[in-house]
């Protein structure tokens, strides 16, 4: 079970952030990308502003309808102006902003015998974070995030970072351990429900998936009944079950197909139905009672053999 005080200081956090980021390394599992969208969902519903982030782009990334708005930069807050800079060139940069226009000027100023900067060689990006939390999602090295974490190192040491893997991290500043539980799946649903962030159908559809996938369509040993009390919980809040294969689901188009000529098995004692319509006449007993008629002893309709007795 969730500790108490890690549950209620991860609800301290959420509810005084405006703006969170929920990030994972580069080769996640199933079960990591369900815990991602799957939260990433619930802070949405939940009125938070969310950056959903990777290094790049996992291949079962279809499998969770969250992770369409997943991208691989998060800086985007402050407009960025670079360009090639030599100390001989360059005499002064100034700014100023327009009293008419209210736009702002950048001016780059050459020294004395120098040509003036080439603006095809300028360029514009976006850099900086702004986001107050930061989620991660199975992250044991902050390096192994890549161009999520480089140049934004200032920024995790400033934020809130919560790690939620089967380790302890020593860059958080809240350890949520997912040991002990089936899945990590298993353990965000029974978070979401104690700290009572919603959970929607389609959030809880993806949590539903992540145990599947993890405890082997629920046969792992690993299954407790908290595990199945929170399967029940989330299928009332509308999740659905993984479709069949398509091997499974044309196997049983076929047998469904082929139902019209089937009749079902019954044991002796037993009345025998058959989905064969029933024929118009009626029909006559036969009036051949040889023993080359009568079926074998053990089979369904044998009956055995009637003799007269003398006296």
């Amino acid at each position: 079970m969730i500790q108490s005080q890690h549950s209620t200081q991860f609800q301290s956090i959420i509810n005084d952030a405006e703006r969170i980021v929920v990030a994972f390394g580069t080769d996640p599992t199933f079960d990591q990308l369900g815990v991602a969208s799957a939260l990433a969902q619930s802070l949405v519903e939940q009125g938070k502003i969310v950056t959903l982030a990777s290094p790049e782009k996992p291949a079962s990334q279809a499998a969770f309808s969250g992770l369409a708005t997943m991208v691989t930069e998060i800086g985007n807050q402050n407009l960025t102006i670079s360009f090639e800079y030599s100390e001989e060139s360059v005499d002064k940069v100034s700014y100023h902003i327009g009293d008419d226009s209210g736009k702002f000027y950048l001016t780059i100023k050459p020294k004395q015998g120098h040509p003036p900067l080439d603006s095809s060689k300028v360029d514009f990006s976006y850099t900086g974070i702004a986001a107050e939390v930061i989620i991660l999602i199975g992250v044991r090295d902050l390096e192994d995030l890549k161009q999520l974490y480089f140049g934004y190192e200032d920024h995790y040491r400033d934020a809130s970072v919560i790690s939620i893997a089967a380790f302890d991290a020593s860059f958080a500043v809240l350890n949520i351990n997912t040991s002990g539980y089936s899945s990590s799946s298993e353990l965000l649903a029974r978070l979401l429900q104690e700290t009572q962030l919603p959970v929607s159908a389609e959030t809880a559809t993806g949590l539903l998936r992540g145990i599947e996938h993890v405890t082997d369509n629920f046969q792992s040993p690993g299954m407790t009944a908290d595990t199945f009390e929170t399967i029940a919980r989330l299928m009332r809040s509308g999740a659905e079950r993984a479709q069949k294969s398509k091997a499974v689901r044309a196997s049983d188009t076929k047998r469904s197909d082929s139902g019209s000529n089937a009749s079902i098995t019954i044991t002796p004692g037993e009345k025998k139905y058959s989905s064969h319509k029933p024929s118009q006449q009626k029909s006559q007993p036969s009036k051949n009672n040889s023993r080359s008629n009568n079926p074998k002893p053990g089979s369904l309709n044998y009956q055995p053999t009637r003799t007269s007795s003398g006296g």
